[in-house]
């Protein structure tokens, strides 16, 4: 996973901010600690966390890897965590972003630019992504998002061009 953050406040408990649930003790999960502190969790309960302390008010380019045998945190382009982890396996549930499928533990802050990979970015893709931060093509959508209301969002992207959907309605294209 890839996105920019920036907190609007340290969080009373750990917090959801990017993950996939499976199910009893399977899955993957990027976090802000309680501490301010990026962690993930992968599977069987295994957390590898940062000991970076991210300020509030302040964006960071996090990039959580995991390519089924090494999971890196990487935070401003600094590799940050290393650690070796089992496989997640899968099963059904669903794919949360700023809280767990529950709702709890709200992310108090902001994100932009998520992507979600099906491989693990290496450190020359990280750097490139985060050294480029001002010249990729970036899609925002112009719709305000309310509390406890469910919003459909969908974006595509090939490389170079980017389009985002909220509710089916094409918001932007560039």
């Amino acid at each position: 996973t890839e996105m920019w953050i920036k907190s609007t406040s340290t969080p009373p408990i750990n917090t959801y901010i990017l993950g996939y649930y499976f199910g009893g003790s399977n899955g993957w999960l990027t976090y802000m600690a309680a501490t301010n502190a990026i962690s993930q969790w992968i599977s069987n309960s295994i957390r590898v966390t940062s000991s970076t302390t991210l300020a509030n008010s302040t964006w960071y380019h996090v990039v959580a890897t995991y390519d089924g045998a090494n999971s890196k945190t990487y935070i401003n382009n600094v590799l940050t965590t290393t650690a070796n982890v089992t496989s997640p396996t899968s099963s059904a549930s669903g794919l949360a972003f700023g809280a767990s499928s529950t709702g709890a533990g709200f992310y108090p802050g902001y994100m932009q630019d998520v992507a979600i990979y099906n491989y693990a970015l290496n450190s020359s893709q990280v750097g490139a992504h985060f050294n480029n931060k001002n010249t990729i093509n970036v899609c925002r959508s112009s719709t305000t998002l309310s509390n406890n209301v469910w919003y459909y969002i969908g974006a595509l992207w090939d490389g170079t061009n980017s389009s985002l959907f909220v509710n089916g309605r094409q918001e932007c294209a560039n």
